[in-house]
């Protein structure tokens, strides 16, 4: 729709992966994924944060800072990010690093990256009000996003880039496109994602 989309990635899950023989080089490998899968979808702004091992992450000070940095330059209306909260009722959703990134999102958003006084060191950019974030993999929601099928297809293209994640692709293709078609149709569209969306504008 011509916006602007920037995908920042922290780890590059050089601790995942089931194949022994590629574990030297996962980190590698899934950095070239996530680039392909952003072709998929026609992003050509990735950004990878280096120093935060996979497996390993907090919603440190460090991190905070470094999302920060990222707000004041790229200045985005919306983020879309993993939940802090945990998701009992999905186990795959409460990864401890997307937790992590969740957490330090939020409080990079509000209040750091919008005060002049949290980071003065990073004021060659000017402080910057995130007005929505949208929080994926959350125990509740509150906003579904219609799909139509040039969507599902572009998200199963980019999905099946990621060879090193999924020991059965045709398996992860079908679930994306059942989950899709069960969120979509209470709505009356061919599919949807959900969200919990939050307004920080108060």
């Amino acid at each position: 729709e011509g916006a602007r989309v920037v995908v920042a990635v922290v780890t590059d899950g050089d601790a995942g992966g089931s194949d022994q023989d590629l574990h030297q080089r996962m980190g590698e490998l899934r950095r070239g994924e996530q680039r392909r899968a952003c072709e998929q979808l026609g992003v050509t702004e990735l950004v990878f944060f280096d120093g935060y091992p996979d497996g390993m992450v907090t919603p440190s000070h460090a991190l905070v800072r470094d999302i920060v940095a990222l707000i004041r330059r790229v200045k985005p209306n919306l983020i879309l990010t993993l939940s802090p909260e945990y998701n009992w009722s999905s186990i795959y959703a409460n990864h401890p690093d997307h937790r992590a990134v969740g957490a330090a999102v939020t409080d990079a958003v509000y209040p750091a990256a919008r005060n002049p006084f949290a980071f003065p060191e990073l004021l060659d950019e000017d402080p910057h009000v995130v007005e929505e974030v949208w929080f994926q993999g959350g125990p509740s929601t509150n906003h579904v996003v219609e799909l139509d099928q040039a969507d599902i297809e572009a998200k199963v293209r980019a999905v099946r880039e990621h060879v090193t994640q999924f020991d059965d692709l045709d398996r992860m293709e079908s679930w994306i496109r059942q989950g899709a078609r069960d969120l979509g149709q209470p709505h009356g569209y061919a599919g949807g994602e959900e969200f919990f969306r939050w307004d920080t504008r108060g």
